[in-house]
């Protein structure tokens, strides 16, 4: 059987199996989408907002967990895999799915996966892995990773809590990132929360139909030993004794909030209750029917993809845009929409930069590759003043930008996805798009209050400067480094 026929047996499959998959991608937008958003900078407040509310589910509640990242690490994730394993201990169904690329990041020794797999709490833990090794999927045509950032907490009557955004769950907790909470307001009710759960059932049930789950290795016999070690074996750089107080004022905004409820709550300072919303999702085998015919990234890349062709449209159509991605490693579609954007609307970049950082992974790895981006839209010619590209400037507080969305003043579109190549041909990724002037409103503000600090401006003879300071060779590498993991 020669290579063409393999391919077209693989394309035809892909044709059968496309119904199992994800349908809806485009939600109906809800006008009124019985919502109430928290925004989340700090990584820490993030990991103990998320502890705390999975210590509110009751037994017989769900927690349904989607992450593209997750690790033992003692200050992030630790607490996390803990308050889950106590939720499953109270007889609270929970479910936990992950990327493949998580065995990178993973205790070798495994035992963060044994806490999850553990045989012996009251009410196990499903816990499954998409995927096995990377490239297989990748020269299938699938997505090669789940990038989604989701965790619902469900009770009898709906879904009492979300969590959404761009971070992850590991051992960079001095990244300056962006998730939300999202609660409904009246839980009885059809609100937003009910798109993100569609979203988790989604994945969940093309991965448990499609793919086989983790198979359990063992019970884990050291499992409550590790456990109870696990704070014990702190080593100082992993402990910051003391909370900043920023975080303390953060903190004391996530309790406030999460304790306010129902449809008659009072605003807590920093709540958002947007007019409008709906998500968007692409397809989990959506580069099936495209992909496995092209054998470059370059023709993956052009497949069909929601979120990708709303942020074009965004691009296109408003006057002033802020555009946040840790990587500018744009896809072609949405280079041109950036070009054509630039030459009657205010376009602001940020992304991460740094030259003398530049072989910190992925601090520099984020800089060089997305010199070749920056330059690139520096020699479009285009009025003097639509265009700032704004770099991460580190401080004692954050080291690396993980950001990533468009805000303008009518709308905001809050993303999981890098809007790279990467996210466009082989992630699984989810976006809320928020049509509210004063929600978009408040976000710019609050944006340009906590992160515009952080910030200092690009120009192109920098860049250039920059770029031709790495051989040919290195770009290379880095450019093939992005493409696998980024």
């Amino acid at each position: 059987m020669g290579p063409m026929t393999v391919r077209a047996t693989f394309a035809l499959l892909c044709f059968l199996l496309m119904p199992i998959g994800a349908q809806a991608l485009v939600y109906p937008e809800l006008t009124a989408p019985n919502a109430r958003f928290y925004p989340l900078y700090d990584h820490t407040v993030h990991a103990q907002a998320l502890v705390e509310a999975i210590d509110t589910a009751e037994p017989g509640d769900h927690i349904d967990f989607l992450y593209y990242l997750i690790t033992a690490d003692r200050r992030i994730g630790l607490p996390v895999i803990e308050a889950l394993r106590r939720a499953a201990n109270r007889e609270v169904h929970v479910r936990v799915l992950t990327s493949d690329i998580a065995n990178i990041y993973m205790d070798r020794s495994g035992w963060d996966i044994q806490l999850l797999t553990d045989k012996s709490l009251a009410t196990p833990i499903q816990f499954t892995k998409f995927g096995g090794w990377r490239n297989w999927f990748h020269g299938l045509g699938f997505n090669d990773a789940l990038h989604e950032k989701l965790v619902l907490i469900r009770g009898p009557a709906g879904v009492k809590v979300a969590f959404f955004g761009g971070r992850n769950l590991d051992h960079n907790e001095t990244f300056l990132d962006l998730a939300f909470i999202v609660k409904p307001l009246n839980v009885t009710s059809s609100s937003l929360c009910d798109q993100l759960w569609q979203v988790f059932e989604d994945r969940w049930d093309t991965v448990q139909r499609l793919f086989q789950p983790l198979r359990l290795r063992r019970t884990a016999p050291r499992t409550a030993q590790i456990a109870a070690e696990s704070h014990t074996s702190l080593s100082p750089k992993q402990v910051r004794e003391i909370p900043s107080p920023e975080q303390v004022q953060d903190m004391d905004g996530v309790r406030r909030f999460m304790a306010s409820a129902g449809v008659d709550a009072e605003p807590v300072p920093g709540e958002l209750r947007p007019a409008a919303a709906q998500v968007i999702t692409n397809e989990m085998l959506g580069n099936a029917r495209t992909g496995i015919f092209s054998r470059t990234l370059l023709g993956r890349a052009r497949m069909p993809d929601d979120i990708e062709f709303k942020a074009e449209e965004i691009l296109l159509s408003e006057k002033m845009i802020y555009l946040m991605s840790m990587i500018a490693s744009f896809s072609p579609r949405l280079m041109g929409a950036l070009k054509i954007a630039m030459q009657d609307a205010l376009l602001r970049i940020y992304s991460n930069g740094r030259k003398a950082a530049r072989l910190v992974v992925p601090r520099g790895v984020s800089y060089m590759v997305s010199l070749s981006a920056f330059i690139d839209l520096f020699k479009t010619p285009y009025p003097r003043g639509n265009l700032e590209v704004r770099l991460m400037a580190p401080d004692a507080r954050y080291n690396f930008m993980h950001l990533k969305g468009i805000y303008t003043p009518r709308l905001a579109l809050l993303l999981t996805s890098n809007l790279n190549s990467q996210s466009v041909a082989n992630n699984t990724e989810m976006a809320i798009v928020v049509n509210d002037p004063v929600f978009a409103q408040a976000m710019l503000e609050d944006i340009t209050r906590r992160v515009e600090p952080l910030f200092h401006e690009l120009d192109c003879e920098t860049a250039l400067s920059d770029y031709e300071t790495e051989s040919t060779l290195f770009r290379r590498v880095l450019n093939f480094f992005v493409s696998m993991f980024y």
